[in-house]
């Protein structure tokens, strides 16, 4: 499979998570080459997407979280994102991919792009704390790669505390249930083409 296509689905499912996202974010650093990082993002406390139905009526969508995977929990705080992605089973592309996460100022050139945070903030939630946002509204930063199995990621977890590892059959499952809930209501022009395939099954179930 085309790993633009795995992305397309990555992004779906963040999406769907309530992630407002910069997709293929290229960082500039003034001593080096330019490197890239796959997604990052933000999830705000009162975010919503309006969407059409097919009879032309509006309605807010309403996101809805992945609590197995990415367990947000509380939804009156903010979420920093930063995400990979990758189908390699290559050890070293693997890695590479772990280091691009954990890499604090690449990490950090990245999220001061949001502008929302300093970069005092932003070193203090690479630390693993929590920071205040807008008053009492906390913030956090979630570290995410999007890999090929579980059975590869199992072997990283242990290993890599704060990144969270989630499959393609992880990242699939939850957009069919998410769509599911929609496909009835929506017109099937809404839905990412790739999703397409699945509309019969979907309607099956």
């Amino acid at each position: 499979m085309n790993e633009n296509i795995f992305e397309e689905q990555v992004s779906e499912y963040l999406r769907y998570n309530g992630f407002f996202l910069i997709r293929d974010f290229v960082i500039h650093f003034e001593d080096s080459q330019p490197q890239e990082i796959d997604f990052v993002g933000i999830r705000l406390p009162k975010s919503i997407e309006q969407t059409m139905y097919s009879n032309g009526r509006y309605s807010n969508f309403v996101f809805e979280e992945d609590v197995e995977k990415l367990n947000l929990g509380d939804t009156s705080n903010a979420i920093l994102l930063i995400a990979e992605v990758t189908e390699s089973e290559k050890n070293s592309a693997i890695k590479e991919r772990i280091s691009k996460l954990g890499n604090k100022i690449r990490g950090s050139y990245a999220l001061q792009r949001l502008g929302v945070y300093s970069k005092e903030n932003i070193d203090a939630l690479f630390n693993g704390k929590s920071i205040n946002y807008f008053g009492n509204v906390k913030a956090y930063l979630l570290r995410v790669l999007f890999i090929l199995n579980d059975q590869i990621a199992i072997k990283y977890i242990e290993e890599n505390n704060g990144i969270t590892f989630i499959s393609r059959k992880d990242v699939i499952s939850f957009i069919k249930r998410r769509a599911k809930i929609n496909i009835k209501r929506q017109s099937r022009a809404l839905l990412p083409r790739w999703l397409h395939n699945y509309v019969d099954e979907l309607l099956q179930r």
